[in-house]
């Protein structure tokens, strides 16, 4: 089971005959069509059947999304979820088809990134790096925002203080990022998550996968490496708080605790081993979709193997 944003999704893309085209959710539905989400590489590691793999993901979703929003429209135009939310999805499935001893289900989530608008932030800053017409279709931060480590990160993050680097406007500078000011939301909204999907199944093995750090983009200017890696430290933070809360609430009521985890925060560089950098496709509806770092068939791999590695098998080969 499956839920969460485009990292699980299967947001991926690919190369055609003269543009490439962006897949915003492609989780993979059988052996002839087995997309490009993590979570259906896992799948296969588990000896998961097709019948038994269900995602929810969806690509710019939101924690808020994941528990609130039906119908939802994907980047690609593409409407999905007309019934229930994510969650209401997935619960329900869960609780049809309950964990048996040594056969657990395993539910995982990616989401939290688009809570805030850091992916505008990165974009803005990819932009800035790459300049020309690029700028001008995404919008670039300033000049000064990359002369270096320290403008960068203050103008994501903001300094009261302000920055005396030649260039910087004299005074307090404000956060380009609006992380801080939705983390309680995201925090909460992530508890929200975790205790409906061990509460459909208190069998379950539930795991967040915490958000990857990618360094040496050679689309992120170089002195942004530290405002970047901030920024996913503390998202992830945010995140594990809202898993820890979960844990403290199901073992208040009598649950496992062990059973919820927050894994896998693991740092990468892009390259072309984990994370494909291809910053600019079509959606299915011809929009531009910038494109932030998703995980290739490389990091799709890592992210599994890593998840696998985070859960208990049980005697006869199942998941305990």
């Amino acid at each position: 089971m499956a839920v969460g944003d485009s990292v699980t999704s299967g947001h991926e893309a690919r190369p055609g005959r003269a543009v490439w085209t962006t897949f915003c959710d492609d989780p993979g539905a059988g052996p002839a069509a087995p997309g490009s989400s993590w979570a259906g590489t896992l799948r296969a590691i588990l000896g998961v059947p097709w019948n038994r793999y269900f995602n929810f993901a969806h690509s710019g979703a939101s924690t808020g999304d994941v528990l609130l929003t039906s119908p939802y429209v994907n980047p690609c135009g593409v409407v999905s979820q007309g019934a229930r939310p994510q969650i209401g999805d997935a619960t329900a499935v869960l609780a049809a088809n309950p964990s048996r001893k040594g056969n657990a289900n395993v539910a995982v989530v990616t989401a939290g990134a688009n809570d805030s608008n850091w992916v505008a932030v990165a974009t803005q800053l990819v932009s800035r790096n790459l300049g020309g017409a690029i700028g001008g279709l995404f919008g670039a931060a300033p000049a000064w925002a990359v002369s270096n480590a320290g403008t960068c990160t203050d103008w994501a993050m903001g300094n009261p203080r302000g920055n005396p680097t030649p260039g910087v406007p004299r005074g307090p500078i404000p956060a380009a990022w609006n992380g801080p000011a939705v983390s309680a939301a995201l925090s909460a909204n992530t508890t929200s998550i975790h205790l409906a999907l061990i509460g459909a199944d208190p069998g379950a093995q539930v795991r967040q996968h915490l958000y990857y750090k990618w360094i040496g983009d050679p689309n992120m200017p170089a002195v942004c490496g530290p405002a970047v890696l901030r920024a996913t430290n503390m998202m992830n933070g945010w995140i594990s708080t809202g898993v820890l809360v979960a844990q403290i609430v199901w073992a208040l009521r009598g649950g496992n605790p062990a059973r919820i985890q927050a894994v896998c925060p693991a740092l990468w560089n892009p390259g072309p081993a984990f994370v494909q950098t291809r910053l600019i496709s079509f959606g299915a509806n011809w929009a531009l979709l910038p494109g932030y770092p998703h995980p290739n068939a490389g990091g799709r791999a890592s992210m599994a193997n890593c998840v696998n590695g985070t859960l208990p098998k049980a005697a006869g080969g199942g998941i305990a």
